[in-house]
């Protein structure tokens, strides 16, 4: 269950990276709406997983933390904007 959960949410953290750079490339708001859905989603699908991350393998909780702080950094670039 952990590692679907975690999977998921790694995929979006990707498509949020992705479409927050395409927003910064594009001066136009539908990109940029485009890019806080994504960050928002991912951000909350790594908090479905942070009650049960520690049920996790050593390389998934590592996974995790890596995601988070890459959100971390999506959410300070989107934030510049």
């Amino acid at each position: 269950m952990v590692n679907q959960k975690l999977k998921e949410a790694l995929i979006q953290v990707e498509i949020a990276e992705r479409n927050l750079m395409d927003a910064q490339g594009n001066n136009d708001p539908q990109h940029y709406q485009r890019a806080s859905l994504d960050i928002h989603y991912a951000q909350s699908l790594l908090n479905s997983v942070h009650g049960i991350i520690q049920d996790a393998s050593q390389e998934e909780q590592q996974q995790y933390h890596r995601a988070q702080e890459m959100m971390r950094i999506l959410e300070e670039t989107h934030a510049s904007l």
